[in-house]
């Protein structure tokens, strides 16, 4: 139960908790090979193969799971209503 609060209140809170934009793409968020940074420093969760906060882009995508949550909710249940309501 803990984990899911923690969840949901990380994807609210996503723009406060985080200093970047989710697809923003930074220079200094590689090495100089062009290698994306381990964690540590001003990334917390280090970087992907395009200079983007991984931690920035796990808050943000935890944003779409209520909504897939919802909407697979309201189709099964729709579904389900229909398939008693045929005789």
């Amino acid at each position: 139960m803990a984990l899911i609060v923690l969840t949901v209140a990380g994807a609210i809170l996503a723009p406060w908790l985080t200093a970047y934009e989710p697809n923003m793409q930074m220079f200094d968020g590689l090495t100089i090979e062009g290698a994306p940074l381990p964690p540590g420093g001003a990334f917390a969760l280090g970087t992907d193969l395009l200079g983007r906060d991984l931690l920035t882009r796990i808050l943000y995508g935890a944003r779409t799971v209520p909504k897939i949550i919802v909407w697979g909710t309201l189709g099964i249940s729709t579904t389900v209503v229909r398939c008693l309501a045929t005789p």
